[in-house]
């Protein structure tokens, strides 16, 4: 009998696979923070072929999501719900490839494995924490939804503390009020390495890739002042690019589905090898 499944671990019947087969039909909650750090730690960040973005140079792009996400097929309503939902936090920098403006998200954050694995495949570079963002719910006296005074918190936990944000709602906003159309459309980087003895340093897989979407709907938005504070962490390294002005938060409604990626450079075609090809 073969062994089948999306992901490893395969199985007999199938249903072992970590992550399940794209698309993904997604909704989602998210907190922005809309914050300015120095340019040439932003710039550091932004891997070759991609370059800053002159109008938004320095500008970077925090967001915490609350996610309900799952491959869109029927079986899938009768899943854990675990399996169907997960907290995670992208950080993008502005950045434009060919004179197009973009986002190339650098760090990512969730709290499920099966999530953790996806970011990969997608291109996003996650690492397991623990996320927490306030919830709201409509008959608590306080904390009963998106409202003009509205406080959202949200944190991430890694050996220690990695970051917290706050946002406080002002005024509800239109979708032209976001500072780029491209925020959820962004380039992230996928790299596999390599362990095999005669590989001589070349990985399996090193590009930069364009995640694309579908079927996009843009719920409510909202706007207000925000902080955001990254602290130090032996595992991280996000104290180079600490706020130096915060611009604006949002709170964000909004769902697609997810079809895949398009690679927009293989790293591998330009000879990567010991001591060269570097991203």
């Amino acid at each position: 009998m073969s062994l089948k499944g999306f992901t490893r671990p395969f199985s007999p019947g199938g249903t072992a696979s970590l992550a399940g087969p794209v698309p993904y039909d997604a909704a989602m909650t998210g907190l922005m923070v809309h914050f300015r750090a120095d340019p040439a730690a932003v710039d550091a960040l932004i891997p070759w072929p991609l370059e800053p973005y002159a109008a938004r140079h320095g500008e970077c792009f925090w967001v915490y999501i609350d996610h309900l996400m799952a491959p869109a097929d029927p079986v899938t309503n009768s899943w854990h719900p675990d399996r169907q939902r997960m907290n995670e936090v992208l950080l993008g920098v502005a950045c434009q490839l060919n004179g197009k403006p973009g986002v190339y998200y650098a760090y990512a954050w969730t709290d499920r494995d099966w999530s953790l694995l996806t970011e990969w495949m997608f291109g996003w570079c996650g690492k397991i924490g623990k996320l927490s963002m306030t919830h709201m719910q409509a008959e608590h006296p306080v904390w009963k939804g998106p409202a003009p005074g509205a406080r959202y918190a949200a944190t991430i936990e890694r050996y220690g503390r990695v970051a917290t944000a706050e946002v406080i709602l002002e005024e509800q906003v239109g979708p032209e009020a976001l500072p780029m159309e491209e925020l959820l459309f962004g380039y992230g980087m996928r790299h596999i390495p390599n362990v095999d003895i005669r590989a001589n340093g070349r990985p399996l897989a090193h590009d930069l890739v364009f995640e694309h979407h579908e079927n996009t709907v843009i719920g409510e938005i909202w706007r207000g002042p925000a902080t955001l504070e990254f602290a130090a962490n032996e595992n991280e390294e996000l104290l180079p690019i600490q706020p130096v002005e915060v611009l604006s938060g949002y709170l964000q409604h909004f769902g697609y589905r997810a079809t895949g990626v398009e690679v927009a450079h293989d790293y591998l075609k330009d000879g990567y090898g010991p001591g060269g090809g570097d991203a």
